[in-house]
């Protein structure tokens, strides 16, 4: 340690003042270089806020009020050449349920590659919060519409009562196991 400190020193004495000028004010500005990278969550009062930091876990430190459930999302960092949307969860949109007398057809998409599933039942839905690692634990008959990553999905309900009111809830996983579920909602047989 001394021996550079030593030919720092020295490195400086045969500067010229000018170079010199140059190199301090050099070495004043690298604590502010950083490698910091965005981070947004949310706080108690629901509302997004963002974060600098090196890393997921100081920005979870640092994040002041962060919600109880809550945790931090990359947004961005200075390797990142372009967002990787596999940091989001997925979105299910375009669900549309066809129905006739005994079956029903129900499709939807996902904003990334997913596999999916359809839990349905003619009484209300229960859902429970996952524990131990353990995935949503849902009531019903479970159906699985793809075991294979992809965007459009669809599932053909048979041997359904007629005149009948189901519930139902899709649940989806994407390729690192994010999993998303829509809100119970319900069909009515003709």
């Amino acid at each position: 340690m001394k021996k550079n400190i030593n030919f720092l020193k020295y490195s400086l004495q045969s500067l010229t003042s000018k170079t010199f000028v140059l190199a301090v004010m050099l070495l004043l500005s690298l604590p502010t270089l950083s490698h910091a990278a965005t981070y947004m969550y949310v706080n108690n009062m629901n509302s997004l806020q963002t974060i600098e930091a090196d890393n997921s876990t100081m920005a979870m430190l640092r994040a002041s009020n962060i919600a109880f459930h809550s945790g931090v999302i990359l947004l961005s960092s200075p390797y990142q050449v372009g967002m990787d949307t596999s940091l989001f969860r997925t979105m299910i949109n375009n669900l549309s349920v066809d129905t006739n007398n005994t079956s029903a057809v129900v499709k939807w998409d996902t904003t990334i590659n997913t596999s999916a599933s359809i839990y349905y039942s003619t009484n209300p839905l229960v859902l429970t919060e996952a524990t131990n690692g353990s995935s949503i634990n849902i009531s019903g008959a479970k159906l699985i519409a793809n075991s294979d990553l992809r965007t459009s999905h669809f599932v053909n309900l048979t041997e359904l009562q007629q005149n009948s009111t189901y519930y139902y809830v899709i649940d989806v996983k994407d390729g690192f196991g994010n999993e998303s579920i829509t809100w119970p909602s319900s069909f009515k047989t003709k």
